[in-house]
């Protein structure tokens, strides 16, 4: 009777490691893919952290066309 147990332990053993091994590896690939999307996202927020802001221009001031560039060259010009 003894015998049978043991050969069972063995069995068991030999048999639910084999069982669980797939389902072991692919919560370890999910997990490392997981982190790589973490890294990924981190590493993002760090590059644009670094990034120099753009200044802003002020609420009322409209950006500066090519004709009024223009202008302004031709103005400069002129005084010179």
């Amino acid at each position: 009777m003894s015998d049978n147990i043991e050969f069972l332990t063995v069995v068991l053993l030999m048999v639910v490691p084999m069982k669980a091994l797939p389902w072991l590896l692919l919560a370890g690939f999910a997990y490392r893919g997981y982190q790589a999307q973490q890294e990924s996202r981190r590493q993002r927020r760090l590059a644009a952290k670094a990034r120099p802001e753009e200044p802003e221009a002020e609420p009322g001031t409209p950006p500066i066309t090519a004709n009024q560039l223009e202008h302004y060259k031709l103005h400069l010009n002129r005084q010179h």
